[in-house]
């Protein structure tokens, strides 16, 4: 899995500030792209320290993450890295945490 950060900032908007992580990811299997999308996740601010800031970053993050696993899972995607791997028993969803 091969990526590259779109965006990863507080945005202040003049409804309020949010946190924004955009990932754009991909996996490449014998040269041949299987999977490319673009993940993006905001978070709504609820003060401008920042703690805040650096807390709704993670949490946005997190959101990507998850949705990163969810979309793999749903195209079987872990199933072809274990494949790969040669290690069937490999975790299902990788090293998440």
């Amino acid at each position: 899995l091969r990526g590259r950060i779109v965006d990863f900032a507080e945005v202040i908007e003049p409804a309020g500030a949010k946190a924004r992580v955009s990932l754009e990811l991909w996996l490449e299997v014998d040269g041949r792209m299987i999977f490319h999308d673009e993940f993006v996740a905001e978070r709504e601010l609820a003060g401008s320290s920042a703690e805040v800031a650096v807390d709704g970053l993670s949490s946005a993050l997190q959101g990507v993450v998850e949705e990163l696993i969810r979309r793999m899972r749903a195209r079987d995607l872990f199933a072809v890295a274990r494949a790969r791997s040669g290690h069937a028993d490999a975790p299902a969803a990788g090293p998440v945490r």
